[in-house]
């Protein structure tokens, strides 16, 4: 079943998604299919930052809050895991 778009569409002049973590299996597939669908998104990355994404140390208080300040997303969604979990 196909949700509506939470925010205006890229070009628009609503508040984007910011997707933290959009390199990930979860995060990387959520934040295509948002792009593809035109939705206004920012995604963020930390270890393989590359244009569109932005770079985020996760565990970087300043960085984090830096960023939500400068981005002013309408909401955050935060995919982003650790994967070895037994390492």
């Amino acid at each position: 079943r196909r949700m509506p778009a939470p925010t205006g569409h890229a070009g628009s002049s609503a508040a984007p998604l910011l997707v933290i973590g959009a390199t990930g299996l979860v995060g990387g597939t959520f934040f295509q299919a948002l792009q593809r669908e035109g939705v206004a998104v920012v995604g963020t990355a930390h270890q393989r930052a590359a244009n569109p994404l932005e770079p985020l140390e996760l565990t970087d208080r300043t960085a984090v809050e830096a960023l939500v300040r400068r981005v002013r997303p309408m909401a955050v969604v935060l995919p982003a895991a650790f994967t070895d979990v037994d390492g």
